[in-house]
């Protein structure tokens, strides 16, 4: 009853005599969207990156800070310019000793205490040292900054290299190189191609002594950390929600003292090896065979870096390239496949990686030179540039994603020299790379006189028949030789 009364008297609240009329205004006011055709896809900007604040801290020590708003870590490196081939000429047993104990323990607190107050604090610390520099590195949440930089004061001035934790480590580095190693053909097939393409007379190419593994001792050690920071200037770089007034009293005590003055020491000059050069890895009843192909590519300053860059992407270097396509999509010989590209100052190269099955070696092989001549003969399209040129942009983009992402691409333009402005510059060239400009590096570079040094890992009986047919003539070797480089 209540409902009927209702209706009733809605229906007489209209004044008698006046029509109801819609409104026609208020209709033709709703705009719905255009669904005739697909909405157009604008191009990305760029996000504005800062140049890091630089503040000298002391004599010898430079440090860089990047100030970025909203992440929760703090990422510290602490870098020496100098390293393995200033100390001792490259590469031995006791300089990459002295890059991995470093941050085991320190003389204040044992391997222990070291290794819980980084787990109850979410620190983490860890020491390094390359050819021509090293360090320690730390990341922490911002709340632990303290502590961090306190432990990695301590790291880089006062190592313990505790003897029982040196003897584990030289049992374990033993082990890599007589059993581990060996027994992993993805990673001695890297270990290969490494060897293969840099000399053993060079320090870029320095083979391991297994003799020499048992000789470091702790007071070498000691002695070489000792003379490592006597000749090594030192920058700082600090990336997250910080500002230098407040890291600068902790950086002042943690960094006391250290640092000379300084500047980076240049690569070293090399040459870069020619002609076709193919090694097989034998292991015996393997049903997987690993395909490693490394050539050429421009060094780091070159004119054609970025076009290499973007026709190396197309190649290889995303889950849609044309060898994933090939192998994966349209064989189904590998689950993946990559192109990479590394340049450096006095060096680059493109190195090739898949693992199929052993019977299907022949066949990739013809697949990845069919792909490379397709590049050289014709190019990259227009549409692989444009992508290409957008995944830069992305890449750019999520710099700021988190204080490790950030202490990646500042770290990467403090060890090559570069600036922001530099690096955006490169960036920006990636949207004038024409097709032309792709195809003349792949012919500079993948081309058949060009340099090619293949490595295949696998069953021996299984690979020889598949690699004669591809005229090839393979040397040989062990995994062993292969992880030792004697070859």
């Amino acid at each position: 009853m209540t409902v009927w009364m209702l209706m009733g008297a809605l229906a007489w609240s209209v004044e008698p005599g006046v029509d109801v009329v819609e409104d026609e205004a208020v209709e033709d006011a709703v705009q719905l969207p255009d669904r005739s055709s697909p909405p157009p896809v604008l191009p990305p900007e760029r996000l504005p990156l800062l140049e890091p604040e630089t503040h000298a801290l002391m004599p010898g020590v430079d440090v860089r800070v990047v100030t970025i708003q909203g992440v929760r870590s703090v990422s510290i490196e602490a870098i020496l310019h100098r390293g393995s081939h200033d100390l001792v000429g490259g590469p031995t047993e006791e300089a990459l000793a002295l890059g991995r104990h470093m941050s085991v323990a320190t003389r204040t607190r044992d391997a222990s205490t070291l290794s819980i107050l980084q787990d109850m604090h979410e620190v983490e610390i860890y020491g390094w040292l390359g050819h021509h520099r090293g360090g320690v590195s730390l990341s922490c949440p911002k709340s632990e900054l303290e502590l961090g930089t306190e432990l990695l004061g301590e790291v880089l001035r006062e190592p313990a290299f505790p003897k029982a934790d040196l003897k584990r480590g030289q049992r374990f580095r033993e082990l890599f190189y007589t059993v581990d190693g060996p027994a992993n053909l993805g990673r001695a097939s890297q270990m290969a191609v490494s060897y293969g393409w840099f000399p053993a007379d060079h320090p870029y190419g320095a083979r391991p002594v297994l003799d020499d593994v048992r000789k470091v001792s702790v007071k070498d050690l000691h002695a070489l950390h000792q003379s490592w920071l006597e000749i090594s200037p030192m920058t700082v770089l600090v990336v997250g929600d910080v500002t230098w007034d407040e890291v600068k009293p902790l950086l002042e005590t943690a960094l006391q003292g250290l640092g000379v003055e300084g500047e980076q020491k240049p690569d070293l000059p090399i040459e870069e090896p020619t002609g076709i050069r193919v090694i097989g890895i034998d292991g015996p009843g393997e049903t997987q065979a690993r395909i490693r192909l490394r050539v050429a590519a421009p060094w780091r300053d070159a004119e054609d870096r970025v076009a290499a860059d973007m026709m190396v992407w197309a190649f290889g270097g995303h889950f849609l390239s044309r060898l994933n396509r090939n192998l994966r999509e349209d064989k189904g010989f590998t689950y993946g496949s990559r192109a990479r590209y590394s340049t450096a100052e006095t060096r680059g190269h493109v190195t090739v990686s898949v693992d199929v099955k052993a019977e299907n070696v022949e066949a990739t092989i013809r697949e990845i030179t069919a792909e490379m001549n397709a590049l050289v003969e014709q190019g990259v399209t227009e549409d692989e540039l444009g992508a290409a040129a957008l995944e830069k942009i992305s890449s750019w983009n999520n710099v700021k994603e988190s204080a490790r992402t950030a202490g990646w691409f500042y770290s990467g333009l403090l060890r090559s020299g570069e600036t922001v402005a530099d690096a955006e510059a490169r960036g920006r060239k990636t949207l004038d790379v024409t097709a032309e400009d792709a195809r003349a590096v792949a012919e500079a570079r993948l081309g058949e006189e060009g340099t090619r040094l293949w490595v295949i890992a696998g069953d021996r009986q299984v690979l020889d028949p598949q690699l004669a047919a591809l005229g090839f003539e393979v040397e040989w070797i062990t995994p062993e030789q292969a992880v030792l480089g004697t070859f």
